[in-house]
């Protein structure tokens, strides 16, 4: 097993690419944004995203979702229970922990 670590975005939060020796399918942990460095490396290496793993919900790990969906359709996105309402709030608790509302 291989474990690709790329720091991206704006608070250089770690998105992780895991593989294997054989084959061509991978985990992805953590969604930053922009997914751009990750999407290359994946594409350089003939990778196929089989699942998305969400450490936590805060805002620098699930923003990338969004761009990931779109270059992977039909992957599984995996986030603990306690934190799904990261996912279902409409960004109003993560723009909130971005300090960009006022609590």
């Amino acid at each position: 097993m291989r474990i690709q670590p790329i720091a991206e975005g704006a608070f250089s939060t770690n998105t992780y690419i895991v593989y294997g020796y054989n084959g061509d399918r991978c985990i992805l942990i953590d969604a930053p944004f922009p997914y751009k460095r990750p999407e290359e490396f994946i594409s350089a290496n003939g990778l196929r995203p089989q699942a998305l793993l969400l450490t936590h919900g805060h805002f620098d790990h699930i923003f990338g979702i969004p761009a990931i969906r779109k270059a992977y359709p039909g992957i599984r996105i995996y986030i603990a229970e306690e934190d799904m309402h990261y996912l279902e709030d409409n960004a109003e608790e993560s723009m909130r922990m971005a300090s960009m509302l006022d609590p």
